[in-house]
């Protein structure tokens, strides 16, 4: 970024997995949700996961249990109704990292979103999700600490619609210009966030360098994208007393 204007940050909006926690820390390599599923109900691998990427801005933007899209497709293809151990079991597969990453937060992580609403800030959460995945938020230390929290699935839009941008930062009452917009780069956020008008786009690259679920292409994209690259959540407070002393 080139810093040729002042501007003072009042609000941060963050995207949470692979940004602010990340289930790639408790999840087996090679582990795939689709496939566990399959393997649960005796359903062909393949189809199913096509079935599950096809419906996929369907269970982000609607407020819909995650397990009843597995229930209604099981239920069609086979004719066959799921045991209550069986929902219970997939509920888990479903689920199960996210709930681990969301409820056990890095303690730098939130040592430094509790500095950044100690100083002033305002705290935005846009996640694209369904129900399954966020269902542990209530019980994360870091809830809290946000004072708005939008999930796709419950706003009805996912990024990066300038809708859902415009979202998070009208219940923040918050401009773009005076916000910092700070992700892992999934979904095109980063240029949504700069078209939604983010006065500071910052790409958080600390999780996808290690996890393996983003190519060195897709991180260097980010990075030009981006106004700043993070490797770490702690970096983000100097970085943005930087720009308003600027």
């Amino acid at each position: 970024m080139s810093l040729t204007k002042h501007f003072k940050v009042q609000s941060a909006v963050f995207d949470l997995f692979h940004t602010l926690v990340d289930p790639e820390d408790y999840r087996p390599k090679d582990f795939r949700r689709t496939d566990k599923i399959a393997e649960l109900f005796k359903l062909d691998p393949d189809a199913f996961s096509k079935y599950w990427s096809e419906i996929l801005q369907e269970r982000c933007t609607k407020p819909k249990k995650t397990i009843d899209y597995v229930q209604e497709y099981v239920t069609k293809t086979t004719g066959k109704s799921c045991s209550l151990q069986d929902l219970t079991i997939a509920e888990l597969i479903l689920g199960r990292y996210q709930d681990l990453s969301i409820k056990n937060p890095d303690t730098l992580v939130r040592q430094t979103l509790a500095s950044l609403k100690y100083n002033g800030l305002k705290l935005g959460l846009l996640s694209n999700v369904d129900e399954r995945e966020v269902s542990a938020w209530p019980y994360s230390p870091l809830a809290s600490l946000f004072d708005v929290v939008c999930f796709s699935y419950e706003i009805g839009c996912m990024k990066p619609s300038k809708e859902a941008y415009s979202i998070v930062l009208d219940n923040l009452s918050a401009s773009a210009q005076s916000s910092v917009y700070v992700g892992d780069g999934s979904d095109h956020e980063l240029r949504g966030a700069r078209d939604a008008g983010f006065g500071l786009v910052i790409f958080m690259r600390g999780h996808v360098a290690k996890n393996g679920l983003r190519t060195q292409d897709e991180i260097r994209e980010s990075t030009d994208i981006a106004d700043f690259t993070i490797g770490n959540l702690t970096e983000l407070p100097s970085l943005i007393e930087k720009v308003d002393k600027f």
